[in-house]
């Protein structure tokens, strides 16, 4: 089997024991030809510097070093663009390597079927519903029901030339692994998924001296009342009834300065893309809770909704 060449991309914030571990299980297990890039998100603790002693000795292909923290879609769209690879793989400096046949079990059934996929790791303890399918030449594989982990998600070519980067719209932390599970989903593609199981280990409950975790989870949470309409299934409606395009750009164009320093720009279209998603949250949030599922699958509703687009996308007041 031949094998596909892969731009890795971690993206980073603290953690250092994290990222020690990860980049060192993926130097000594991985066999398969790959870029690795890393994108540091302003961290504190000691992981530039290292990250800049292994870019010095040639073990990182490329790497950004934020000021701040962009959020993790920004930094790993950064990664994506760094090269121009068969496979993009988003993996998080939470992931250790295990075996030297992770990529086999990965990415195996998908080549070998020759299917339009994203493959994902199948992670012990979390709530993704998974079931066996038959792949073409007869090869079983799981498929994810619902998204994929973004924990070690790859991505082939032709997805992101079909639907573009990862969705920016969801703050440092949110839901772009679910988010582009989704599109992908729509466009056809299947969400195969690997055991994770002697092959790779999450090591995310694992504590260095900075609380982490409860870091991330405080910026994840959502205090609105249940009338709001969060933002993962707003834009879940508007791609699943065509509302909003499957190809996301980026909101927040880098700009690479003399010396590596990386600098962000908003995105021209922002702005108009900002407007519509705020405008067509608070006319969802005008129709009764009760009456809500019922209202928006009906023409009327989406009728309003696409004269919201055009008029934001025009650059029309409300």
């Amino acid at each position: 089997m031949e094998l596909p060449k892969i731009n890795i991309g971690v993206t980073t914030y603290n953690r250092l024991a994290l990222t020690r571990k990860c980049l060192a299980s993926l130097k000594k297990y991985t066999a398969w030809p790959y870029v690795l890039t890393v994108v540091d998100n302003g961290s504190t603790d000691g992981t530039r510097e290292f990250l800049t002693r292994l870019k010095a000795d040639g073990l990182i292909d490329h790497l950004f070093l934020l000021s701040e923290n962009m959020g993790v879609s920004c930094a790993a769209n950064l990664a994506w663009t760094s090269a121009d690879t068969p496979f993009f793989l988003k993996l998080d400096n939470d992931m250790e390597i295990l075996s030297r046949d992770w990529l086999a079990v990965a990415l195996g059934p998908m080549l070998r079927a020759g299917v339009a996929a994203l493959v994902g790791p199948k992670i012990p303890g979390t709530s993704h519903p998974f079931e066996h399918t038959v792949l073409p030449g007869g090869e079983t594989s799981l498929l994810a029901l619902s998204s994929l982990s973004g924990a070690a998600l790859f991505v082939p070519r032709e997805a992101h030339v079909e639907l573009g980067f990862f969705n920016e719209d969801y703050g440092l932390y949110g839901h772009e692994d679910a988010d582009y599970s989704h599109r992908a989903k729509l466009a056809g593609y299947r969400l195969l998924a690997f055991d994770t199981e002697g092959i790779m280990r999450h090591l995310g409950a694992y504590r260095d001296g900075d609380p982490y975790c409860d870091f991330k989870s405080a910026l994840r949470q959502d205090q609105d009342q249940l009338e709001r309409i969060k933002p993962f299934p707003l834009n879940a409606y508007l791609f699943g009834f065509g509302l909003r395009e499957l190809y996301v750009t980026r909101r927040l164009l880098p700009r690479i300065e003399a010396g590596g320093a990386v600098t962000f720009a908003e995105a021209p279209a922002t702005p108009a893309l900002r407007a519509f998603l705020e405008q067509s949250a608070t006319f969802i949030e005008s129709v009764p809770l009760d009456r809500r599922q019922e209202y928006t699958a009906q023409p009327e509703c989406l009728a309003r909704l696409r004269e919201i687009r055009d008029r934001c996308l025009a650059g029309v007041g409300p």
